[in-house]
């Protein structure tokens, strides 16, 4: 997480708010371009297959899903991003186009980088 800044076009900075590596608890500041920044916090860990965190303002609560399982031809990967609270309509309308680009992006970054590390 710290690196996605260096990887990932959707992601300006990455600052680590807790010290020690990811775990439940962790916590961590992004920015995402023409987003503000948001504090995420690991509610969920499970290292080499999923994690979730979520991110509190008010009136919502963002919340990332990140999983990686086996498949017939390596693994996939799963991205999701969801917002609850009374003001998850607004955000939606708001942010709803520009978050599914930047998921769809992340995704197919991490495919890129997965295949050129797979490569000799």
């Amino acid at each position: 997480m710290s690196r996605w800044a260096e990887l990932l076009p959707t992601v300006d900075r990455v600052t680590v708010k807790s010290a020690g590596p990811p775990r439940v608890g962790a916590r961590y500041a992004l920015k995402q371009p023409g987003l503000p920044v948001l504090v995420y916090e690991i509610t969920q860990w499970q290292p080499g297959e999923s994690f979730t965190w979520a991110a509190a303002a008010p009136g919502v609560r963002t919340v990332g899903t990140h999983a990686i399982a086996p498949a017939a031809d390596g693994c996939t990967l799963e991205l999701g991003l969801h917002w609850e609270g009374p003001l998850r309509p607004v955000v939606e309308r708001l942010y709803g186009r520009r978050t599914d680009r930047f998921v769809q992006q992340e995704a197919d970054t991490f495919a890129r980088l997965a295949e050129q590390a797979e490569q000799p």
